[in-house]
């Protein structure tokens, strides 16, 4: 399972624990609002909304370091967008969930840590 990588969080943040904790805190609070509505818009076939989420969760993603899951989400927005390839979504999705409720787990034992220095 690909993992989180917070070269680009530890330098937006420039050393700022407190900083770094926040961004954190509103990528574990989006993870589950953005799996709830790629479920949603992918068992109501409303791709146009499944390719507005993918494009906002690809961001997320992308900033702790889950380069391969922001590609896969980058297909999966141009693919519903187009309504194309409809047979991969639930893929995308199912790996969306798996790797990002994975991340929460470590991006929190990275917060204790940061609490704990």
């Amino acid at each position: 399972m690909e993992k989180i990588n917070l070269t680009y969080l530890n330098e937006m943040s420039a050393g700022d624990h407190n900083l770094l904790t926040e961004m954190i805190e509103i990528y574990n609070s989006q993870v589950p609002e953005f799996i709830n509505e790629m479920e949603k818009y992918y068992n109501d076939k409303n791709w146009e909304q499944l390719s507005a989420t993918a494009h906002k969760a690809k961001s997320s993603v992308a900033i702790v370091g889950l380069n391969n899951l922001a590609n896969d989400l980058k297909t999966l927005e141009l693919d519903a967008k187009k309504e194309i390839n409809t047979e991969n979504y639930i893929n995308i999705i199912t790996k969306f969930k798996q790797t990002t409720l994975e991340s929460i787990n470590e991006l929190n034992k990275h917060i204790q840590n940061l609490q704990r220095s």
